[in-house]
């Protein structure tokens, strides 16, 4: 299956005071569901700074989310253990350092990704 390109996202930081630690909140709407045993991959612009993997809340159950953190990058794994089919997504994340300005620099990338790794939806 070829990934589809989503066209539009939104991200909210609760704050736009620079180098702040703040929370973020991400809205993208899927083209296609998730699969069961699916993930989430986010990475953020380099000037902007996750200092955990604090997934805090989503349009999704969130118990047995297991996200980590590699650099700018936070993966999402364990959530899906049915075809998420909900396509309105929202996630929110605390601890991510705001940029030292808020001039457009790089954008945030957004993959989903089914249980085989392959890639679903990209933005």
């Amino acid at each position: 299956m070829t990934p589809k390109t989503l066209t539009t996202g939104l991200v909210t930081p609760s704050s736009y005071i620079n180098y702040a630690i703040t929370f973020y909140k991400i809205d993208i709407t899927l083209l296609d569901p998730i699969p069961a045993g699916g993930s989430i991959i986010i990475i953020f612009p380099s000037t902007v700074v996750p200092q955990s993997a604090s997934l805090v809340a989503a349009s999704f159950g969130i118990s047995s989310c297991m996200p980590s953190l590699a650099s700018n990058t936070i993966n999402i794994t364990n959530c899906f253990s049915a075809s998420m089919t909900n396509f309105a997504l929202s996630v929110n994340f605390s601890n991510i350092q705001n940029p030292p300005s808020f001039r457009p620099t790089d954008t945030l990338k957004f993959y989903t990704r089914g249980p085989q790794n392959n890639l679903i939806n990209q933005l």
